[in-house]
């Protein structure tokens, strides 16, 4: 994750919980999750992860399993930001040792 990566080289020295109230889990959720007044006639490059799982659904109909799968896709990114933050500071603090 570089929005981990960033955040760790910027504020170096501080711990997890300083950078968890500085990583913007929200925006990396928009970026990938669900788009407000998605139009399928816009560009493919507007689609996102969500939209790509909501036209698979709606192609796959009722009996689809779809969004329940993807239904702690926030939760996941989450937890994959702070596991990235927790490596990042890890190879800072071993990259410091002499």
């Amino acid at each position: 994750n570089a929005h981990a990566r960033d955040l760790v080289k910027k504020y170096a020295g501080k711990n997890l919980t300083d950078l968890e109230s500085k990583l913007n889990t929200d925006a990396i959720i928009e970026k990938f999750g669900r788009v407000r007044d998605f139009d399928q006639k816009n560009s493919k490059k507007d689609w996102t992860f969500w939209t790509y799982a909501k036209r698979a659904n709606k192609i796959f109909g009722k009996k689809s399993r779809i969004y329940g799968q993807v239904s702690g896709y926030k939760k996941a990114i989450r937890e994959l930001s702070t596991k990235a933050l927790k490596k990042y500071i890890a190879r800072t603090q071993s990259a410091s040792l002499p």
